[in-house]
């Protein structure tokens, strides 16, 4: 009998590439685009192996796995999770380990390989699935348009013809009489975001906010951020940021270098010496000396800039100016900086709560929905459990207050992980 593989993601692209590519290899593809779709022919059709998206409309790809595990009576299918978003090892981890996924996959697919690890999973070879199909001609599976079969013991009545006399003509629709009893969620619709100005004081916006708004822009340009004798220059590119320089001497490199023992205080005083003496930075000091490795001093690179920028998103007190200009980029070579990943950590403590909570609270009737050319930044950022189900909950189809009601997470939760992504301009109040 042929083996029947279950193909669920909400992209029609991608559910026709695997479906041909799949069918080609011996499969009967059933093909769905939500999860609770996905779970309903799972249960019509008993499919042998199931390949799912996570980012899944209604019931997302690990809510999907935990059902099929918990609610079916073939618990023990395979099931694979793929994603383009949600990268980190610790995701692919609570992927297999939490939600019971059988492997985590990573878009784009290795097609080949994805198929070699789906037989595996089977038990079986490339010829075993071949000879199942060919005892059974192959037959198209259900696509997305599936509706579930009526029960057998209850077939549907014959069609009566109804007399002229009782057809009526169905009267205007119109609007329902609110309840009084269940006032409907605050509909008021919520102000755009501000725009980051050139200059301002962080009386208005904090540090956190100014940088997202870059990001948000993508503009590219140099901030420049003052706190009293703290002086600091940020590069962005596109609104990531690249490089910090700072004045604070306890962030240089060679502070860092001594404070984690990779270095002592008196290589650095020497490498000063050759570095002043050579016109160099003291970083191309110490690894000529032989000191450090080339790969430490990228590392420590690249930590400088990481811990300029974590320190400066927590200013709420200072001023700043930012100035547009590209002509750092051909001179400053440097990969980006985590500022999404930094951002949500100082979000995850609670600094914009009351901004969120004022923003949210007043927008629960508004829809909220992802921006499709931004959602790669979702993957930038390594998610607790909890508020990576949250974004999951964001399609464009329910509003504020259902993803926090439906995500089982409390309001401000929420309102941390919808307000991380607004500022950042993943996604939108429609």
């Amino acid at each position: 009998m042929a083996k029947k593989l279950l193909v669920v993601d909400d992209e029609k692209n991608i559910r026709g590439i695997l479906k041909e590519f799949m069918g080609a290899k011996g499969f009967q593809v059933l093909t769905s685009r939500d999860g609770n779709e996905a779970f309903e022919m799972f249960e019509a059709h008993s499919p042998d192996a199931v390949l799912a998206d996570v980012l899944l409309p209604h019931l997302n790809g690990f809510q999907l796995c935990r059902r099929i595990r918990s609610e079916s009576d073939r618990p023990d299918t395979p099931v694979f999770l793929m994603s383009a978003l949600y990268k980190t090892n610790k995701i692919q981890a609570e992927a297999k380990f939490k939600h019971g996924a059988t492997d985590y996959l990573l878009k784009p697919l290795d097609l080949s390989s994805t198929f070699k690890k789906i037989l595996r999973s089977l038990d079986m070879s490339e010829e075993d699935l071949r000879r199942a199909a060919d005892e059974e001609p192959y037959q198209d599976g259900p696509d997305s348009d599936f509706t579930p079969p009526p029960a057998k013991s209850a077939p549907p009545p014959a069609p009566v013809e109804p007399s002229p006399a009782e057809v009526k003509v169905p009267e205007p629709e119109t609007e329902p009489a609110a309840s009084e009893s269940e006032p409907a969620p605050s509909s008021e619709s919520p102000e755009a975001l501000p725009d980051v100005p050139n200059a301002a004081d962080f009386s208005g916006l904090s540090a956190l906010q100014v940088f997202l708004g870059l990001y948000r822009g993508q503009r590219t340009g140099v901030i420049k951020t003052t706190q009293g004798e703290i002086v600091k220059k940020t590069y962005v590119a596109q609104g990531v940021p690249v490089y910090v320089a700072s004045t604070r001497p306890e962030e240089s490199l060679p502070a860092l270098m001594v404070k984690d023992g990779v270095v002592t205080e008196e290589q650095v005083k020497q490498a000063l010496v050759d570095a002043k003496e050579n016109h160099e930075g003291i970083g191309r000091a110490l690894l000529e000396k032989g000191v450090i490795t080339r790969e430490v001093l990228s590392q420590y690179l690249l930590k400088e800039s990481e811990r300029r920028l974590e320190d400066v998103l927590h200013w709420r007190e200072g001023s700043f100016q930012f100035a547009d200009t590209d002509a750092f980029l051909a001179k400053i070579k440097r990969p980006p900086l985590p500022l999404l990943e930094l951002a949500y950590q100082h979000t995850r403590n609670g600094a914009l709560d009351e901004l969120f909570e004022r923003r949210y609270a007043r927008a629960g009737a508004t829809v909220v929905a992802k921006v499709p050319e931004r959602l790669p930044a979702i993957g930038e950022i390594d998610w607790d459990t909890k508020d990576l189900m949250i974004t999951t909950h964001i399609d464009g189809q329910r509003t504020v207050e259902e993803v926090v009601r439906e995500s089982g997470g409390d309001s401000t939760t929420a309102y941390r992980t919808i307000g991380l992504l607004e500022w950042a301009g993943v996604v939108r109040l429609a």
